[in-house]
Order: structure tokens, then C-alpha cells, then sequence
């Protein structure tokens, strides 16, 4: 069977389920699951613990076939000449013959037959959360970073999602840091844990927002936007009590330019990149911010608003994540008596991170 797909859609479709897929220790979920039916069609990929399905936005008529593909035997398609490329596919035979540029660039690669291929299947009744993708998105890049470093599937290095008294949120830590996002929310109330590899897959959604959707008898959550799919497990067991971390008794706080403050750590932290370490000192609406190694010494200052003065050491990395993660021009840094350090911005992300021995 011959079907003609188009290298834009490709292009568009096939990078990130190629990302998923290439996370599989199998041999069937390290494959691309590529189905062509009349009116439509998608690229799948999975490792077993995630899935991600990219719809073709373009109509194939009189065409229905499924076939499993390589990563690596399809990569070299997506930079070729021309608007499309003919796939001639054998089943039986196990292979295909891929044609572009008017048939001046060809190669020839395996398939499998795709019959066998297990596919995330959806609940017939689900219950269904609709995020809107600016709060999804804020999740992904700016909460989700906390997690950074965690290198188990964890709750701990999930991302928590919980909707509560009118209150959606997300959290994300590893241990030495907590960002949190609360928005208000109208809907179900719930409480999951999505995998680093689902929050990751997330990101590439786009459209004006995400229907989360789950049957509490399964173990299975899924979220769509715009025809796109990402399937995943959910990670059992209960969250900790991340609001038991965050401080409320702040003794000390400090108003600064975000840009400025982000700057100036970074300096700090190219200083002393090893130790990651950055002293802050406020006084007398001064923020000092030093950092030092064996051989340097860095030390700098900003105008800030305060009415006491304190003093606080933390990784300079997790405070400049921290001052991004707000993404506004102003931030105020809120030193408590747990020896952390919280830093925001409005209603937006709440970024704490735990503090040095001064």
C-alpha cells in the first residue's frame, strides 16, 4: 500500500513521540506507532509509562493503514527536500520504502506490523478537568523546574495537582526547593500525581487549553489539546503535605528588581560555580549579594525596599530559578524562621528554597 504524508506534518508530528518512545527498554514501545485512516491519522510513541498522540491535521481518503517505525529509520525523512514524501508499505513483507523530491532522495527501512500494539485505551465515562494552557504551561516551565535533579520516579519528583475549596494548585519539589502555583478554580475536586515523563510531554501541547481526564478505577490520566493526546500512569500513593513546608511566619522581606536580582546571582554563581553558594545581606534598603571560591571573591549591590535587616545564604541557582519562575519585573524575597528563603510575585508562582549555615 502506497500513502503519500506530508514532511510539514512530520515534522510537526514526529520529534516528540520519537523523544517518548526512545525512553523504552521494549522493543515495541520503542517503535512509532504511525496510523493513516480515511479522513485522518497520528503518530504515537510510548515507553510503556508514557504516550503521546500527534494528529495529522491533514485528510487522507480511501487509506487505512497502521505499521510500526523506527525512531532512528524515520528521522532522516524529516529534513529532506520537497512537500512530501510517499511511504510504499509492506506488512507482510516487513518493510517500507520511503520516496521524496520527486522520488531523488529514497530509502528503504523496516516495520512491524502493528496489530499486536498495546494502545492506552480511554474510559468511557471519565472525569475531566479543563486548564486553561497559560495556567498548564506556568506549571510545566515554572513549577515543574523544582523537581530538577530528582532521579527517581517518585511522587516526590512528580508534579502534585490537586483541586480544592475553589483552588487548583501545583507543586513540585526535591526536597531543597518547592515551587507552588494556586489559581482559583471552578470544577471537580481531585488530587494526582503526574510523572516527570507526562509533565515533560505536556509541554508540547498547545491550543487555549487542557482537558485532563481519569477514571478513579484506573491507572491511567490522560491530557488533549487541539487533537494532541499525552497518556500516562499516575503514580500511586499520597503526596507529602507540601503546605507543611511552605513558611507563613516570615520575620524579614525584602522588594527588588527581579531582572536585577536574577543578574546579579548569576554573577555570583559564575564566581563560584562549584560551592553554588550566594550570601545575601540586607540593610538600609541595600541588597548585598557576594559569592567566593578558593582563588575569587564576588560581592554586589542593588537598591531594595525592606524595613528590617537580615541576612540568608542559598544556592544561587535555585533562587535565580526562583526569581524566573515568577516571571514578573518585581519580586519580594521572604526570609522565615525555618531558615528558607521564599520568593513572590502576586498570585503567581510561590518558589521557597531551603537555606545554607550562614
Amino acid at each position: 500500500m502506497k500513502v503519500t504524508l506530508s514532511l510539514r506534518e512530520l515534522a510537526r508530528v514526529v520529534p516528540l513521540a520519537s523523544k517518548v518512545a526512545s525512553g523504552s527498554r521494549s522493543q515495541s514501545f520503542g517503535m512509532l506507532y504511525v496510523s493513516v485512516t480515511d479522513g485522518g491519522g497520528f503518530v504515537m510513541g510510548g515507553n510503556g509509562t508514557v504516550w503521546t498522540k500527534k494528529m495529522f491535521s491533514d485528510s487522507y481518503m480511501n487509506t487505512d493503514v497502521s505499521f510500526l517505525i523506527a525512531p532512528a529509520d524515520i528521522a532522516p525523512v524529516l529534513g529532506a527536500g520537497g512537500e512530501s514524501a510517499e511511504f510504499d508499505i509492506d506488512i507482510k513483507k516487513g518493510h517500507a520504502v520511503i520516496s521524496w523530491n520527486d522520488g531523488k532522495g529514497k530509502m528503504k527501512c523496516s516495520i512491524l506490523d502493528a496489530e499486536d500494539y498495546q494502545l492506552p485505551t480511554k474510559s468511557e465515562k471519565p472525569t475531566e478537568a479543563i486548564i486553561p494552557m497559560m495556567t498548564a504551561m506556568t506549571a510545566v516551565k515554572s513549577v515543574f523546574i523544582a523537581a530538577e535533579k530528582g532521579t527517581k520516579l517518585s511522587l516526590t519528583y512528580g508534579m502534585h495537582f490537586k483541586s480544592e475549596g475553589g483552588k487548583l494548585s501545583f507543586a513540585a519539589t526535591n526536597s531543597h526547593r518547592i515551587h507552588v502555583l494556586e489559581v482559583d478554580y471552578t470544577g471537580p475536586e481531585f488530587e494526582h500525581t503526574l510523572s516527570p515523563d507526562m509533565v515533560n510531554a505536556i509541554g508540547s501541547l498547545s491550543g487555549d487549553a487542557v482537558v485532563f481526564s481519569w477514571d478513579d478505577s484506573r491507572s491511567i490520566i490522560s491530557a488533549a489539546a487541539d487533537g494532541d493526546t499525552v497518556s500516562a500512569g499516575m503514580l500511586s500513593g499520597k503526596y507529602p503535605n507540601w503546605k507543611r513546608v511552605i513558611p507563613v511566619d516570615y520575620t524579614d522581606t525584602a522588594t527588588i528588581d527581579a531582572k536585577q536580582f536574577a543578574a546579579t546571582l548569576k554573577r555570583a554563581l559564575d564566581c563560584a560555580p562549584v560551592s553554588d553558594r550566594a550570601n545575601i545581606t540586607v540593610e538600609d534598603g541595600v541588597m548585598m549579594v557576594d559569592g567566593r571560591n578558593d582563588s575569587r571573591e564576588f560581592s554586589d549591590s542593588m537598591p531594595c525596599e525592606c524595613s528590617t535587616s537580615f541576612k540568608f545564604a542559598a544556592s544561587a541557582k535555585y533562587l535565580i530559578d526562583a526569581v524566573r519562575a515568577t516571571g514578573s519585573d518585581t519580586v519580594k524575597v521572604h526570609k522565615s524562621s525555618r531558615n528558607s528563603l521564599t520568593v513572590t510575585a502576586g498570585d503567581g508562582v510561590t518558589a521557597t528554597v531551603m537555606g545554607m549555615v550562614l
